[in-house]
């Protein structure tokens, strides 16, 4: 399975992927459909996904393991405030959301 983020379009997919070393990836079955970040939301920074296609992907094993990975939102608030909030992906697939304080 993997959760997979199109960074220039700001949309992101939960679907299942069939991998074979003779047809390399191939998408499945999606089980989220095609979802938009807010328009004032930006992805900041993706680390530990991996390309596949034109997305950023995180793929997540039969038993909820993954690599772990950070995603970055960010949106700014009128008078120039930016707001970001990080979520931590674990090896185990536990997720952790934590909003960035910015001293200014």
């Amino acid at each position: 399975m993997v959760f997979a983020v199109d960074v220039g379009e700001g949309s992101f997919v939960v679907e299942n992927i069939n991998r074979s070393s003779n047809s390399g990836s191939e998408a499945g079955h999606f089980l989220v459909p095609k979802l938009f970040l807010g328009k004032d939301v930006k992805l900041a920074q993706l680390d530990g996904f991996e390309q596949i296609g034109n997305r950023q992907a995180l793929v997540f094993w039969p038993d909820g393991r993954t690599k772990q990975a950070l995603i970055e939102l960010a949106i700014d608030k009128r008078g120039g405030e930016a707001c970001k909030w990080q979520i931590i992906i674990e090896e185990d697939g536990s997720a952790t959301l934590k909003e960035v304080f910015e001293n200014k």
